[in-house]
């Protein structure tokens, strides 16, 4: 809260929140007041996601493309389903997508080349947070090559996840932390 509250610089600066899982979910519309900002990262850190999916793909597109979904949470909205506004429409001489995620990706609609061409296509740079790494390097030991059967991800699928984030923010002059 505090990293976004001193990046966005009022008036010409904002923000939008999407949280996901097995959809992404708006949780604030564009915005540059500080106090909506941390009641939405203190939303966040109170909540779980409902699923253990997790449809990155799918959610990069409708943040920068836009399309229908869920409608914003914290605007108290009376219909269940709103157009959003993809980032690529938001004019304005800073854009960029800070993106916190694992990288994996479990059953998007579209897939890993679309996503990438999309990104590629928005020209807008993406700056990633990967918190897959230290969980990783912390159970890699116990983990199998591949995923189990009871859906807990193996090896290979942290390892493709890392790739995955480290060619959206190579491929769209971003930066990847992992």
């Amino acid at each position: 809260a505090m990293f976004l509250s001193r990046f966005i610089k009022p008036p010409d600066d904002y923000v939008s929140v999407v949280a996901y899982d097995i959809r992404p979910t708006p949780l604030t519309d564009f915005t540059n007041d500080p106090r909506r900002i941390n009641e939405v990262i203190s939303l966040l850190l109170r909540n779980q996601p409902a699923f253990r999916e997790s449809n990155l793909f799918d959610t990069l597109k409708f943040v920068l493309l836009g399309g229908r979904g869920d409608s914003v949470v914290l605007e108290d909205a009376k219909e269940e389903k709103s157009d959003y506004a993809g980032l690529v429409t938001v004019q304005g001489r800073r854009r960029a997508v800070i993106l916190i995620c694992s990288g994996i990706d479990t059953f998007s609609k579209i897939n890993y080349g679309d996503t990438r061409k999309i990104l590629q296509n928005a020209g807008i740079p993406i700056y990633i947070i990967g918190t897959g790494n230290l969980y990783f390097k912390k159970y890699e030991h116990l983990m199998g090559a591949t995923d189990s059967l009871t859906g807990s991800p193996g090896r290979m699928t942290f390892l493709q996840a890392d790739n995955t984030l480290k060619t959206f923010a190579k491929e769209t002059g971003g930066a990847y932390y992992p």
